[in-house]
């Protein structure tokens, strides 16, 4: 009788006195009752099962069952919240949704969204990250095979591929995976996420140089190391930031992005630009950028500040100009932008269709339904499963919102 194994390369297994502990993707855990394994002869390796005398077949059905069935109780150990795992087999579509998956508005960007959550609480987030009730984590494949299907109806080469999570993309275990993967599309002249650097360290640097596509936009409110942290919401070292930055310089392209709070960090601005042109005096063959950007209030956003008139903001902007000598003011011109064909839209607005209830959405009574090859987000949905009729109010960009109709 064989002795099969039964290995993964996303998920991690420990031993432990009732269960066995799973990890995918390092930050979401479920556990297998031991119970369910009564009576087989195995062994928990740190990437799969051990079985003795048992067909090979037998054991990967038996652990890929188990698996099935307990990764619905998937959670997020960063944010606490339940999280849905989603994979080629789910059948959950990757548009139409903000909060993950894949997002075109019909340019030159592609916006994809491959986890939530985050290790920081920033008292400006527009999402109000920790405040959602749901996560999402996506499988690599299944958003890159997405991906080229979206690259090959587009037909346009120089695209940019922005990692834009509602969330620290470098919470993403198999971020620098995805990375090299979206490199390698031959349609992208880059690939760029927005991060608040704590995650990095130079070897992660150092092997997204090695794409020679890669772009950070460095989150970096303030040089007080007090007031950083009170902006970030969480344990920030402004000064290990700070080196980090100096060693991206000399790696990659990026831009520091800070977002101006009136109340808050207005007379960090200039201490800000002054460590943006300490940055352009290091030489380096590499772009280097600042694009500070006005606090706006979000529908479920945080609202620690008022929002300041773009008039007013644009003139702050035109005077540090003036006095530090450095472009502040960008347009889409310095992003190389530029329209490109946008996907079908399946629905139209106000129409009212009738879709399969899939999961939770992020928010209480909020559900994820599926029409169309499409995710539509549903508000104040009591329903669980089934079929639902849904008013359609938003397709802007191929995102979709509805009411139940």
């Amino acid at each position: 009788m064989p002795s099969p194994t039964v290995t993964f390369q996303s998920l991690r297994f420990k031993d432990a006195d009732k269960n066995i502990k799973a990890a995918l993707y390092k930050h979401f855990i479920f556990s297998i009752p031991k119970a369910d394994l009564e009576g087989y002869k195995y062994e928990v390796l740190d990437n799969g099962f051990h079985f003795q005398n048992m067909p090979e077949k037998k054991a990967q059905l038996l652990v890929h069952g188990l698996i099935g069935k307990y990764i619905k109780e998937l959670k997020n150990q960063i944010t606490g919240n339940p999280a849905i795992y989603v994979h080629r087999n789910l059948g959950l579509p990757l548009m139409g949704s903000v909060g993950f998956g894949i997002v075109d508005r019909g340019s030159s960007i592609i916006e994809i969204k491959p986890i939530t959550g985050c290790n920081l609480d920033c008292i400006f987030c527009s999402v109000d990250e920790h405040q959602r009730d749901v996560d999402f984590i996506l499988e690599v494949d299944y958003l890159v095979e997405e991906l080229r299907k979206i690259l090959a109806y587009k037909q346009h080469e120089g695209m940019e591929i922005h990692i834009g999570p509602q969330a620290e993309p470098f919470l993403y275990e198999p971020m620098l995976d995805l990375i090299d993967e979206l490199a390698k599309l031959p349609e992208v002249r880059t690939v760029s996420t927005d991060t608040n650097g704590t995650l990095l360290n130079e070897e992660k640097i150092d092997r997204m140089s090695k794409t020679g596509k890669m772009q950070i936009n460095l989150s970096f409110h303030a040089v007080d190391p007090e007031l950083a942290r009170e902006l970030f919401g969480g344990p920030y070292n402004v000064k290990r930031i700070m080196e980090l930055a100096r060693y991206m310089r000399t790696k990659l392209d990026m831009t520091i992005a800070p977002v101006f709070l009136q109340s808050y960090n207005k007379n960090e601005l200039g201490k800000i630009i002054e460590f943006y042109k300490e940055l352009l005096a290091i030489p380096s063959p590499y772009k280097c950028r600042i694009g500070i950007q006005n606090f706006l209030l979000y529908p479920g956003g945080k609202k620690p500040d008022k929002e300041m008139p773009w008039d007013s903001f644009f003139a702050l902007l035109k005077e540090l100009e003036q006095e530090n000598g450095v472009q502040l003011i960008l347009t889409e011109k310095d992003f190389s932008i530029v329209p490109t064909k946008e996907l079908p839209k399946p629905f139209r607005k106000e129409e009212i269709i009738t879709a399969k209830i899939f999961c939770p959405g992020r928010f209480p009574k909020e559900k994820i339904v599926v029409a169309r090859d499409r995710t539509i987000t549903v508000v104040n949905c009591a329903k669980k499963s089934g079929m639902v009729r849904v008013k359609i109010t938003r397709t802007k960009h191929n995102v979709f919102a509805g009411v139940v109709g």
